[in-house]
């Protein structure tokens, strides 16, 4: 059976993508979000995090298309 493959849109949850794209943290700190740790990951979405620590749209645009690109 093939399995679904987890895609990320500006919306997914930050905790939800370190569970199921633990390969995204590198991208991540490289971004400049350090939530990894942090309980807001929970609640928090990737655009969330992205606007708190002044990441622009386009940077947010490239960060999902290379967390997408993971396998």
């Amino acid at each position: 059976m093939k399995e679904k493959k987890f895609v990320v849109n500006e919306d997914t949850l930050i905790g939800e993508l370190i569970t199921n794209k633990p390969q995204a943290i590198e991208l991540l700190f490289k971004a400049g979000l350090h939530c990894i740790g942090c309980s807001m990951s929970q609640m928090e979405s990737i655009k969330q995090g992205c606007i708190v620590h002044g990441i622009s749209k386009k940077e947010i645009k490239k960060l999902i298309e290379e967390i997408n690109k993971i396998k």
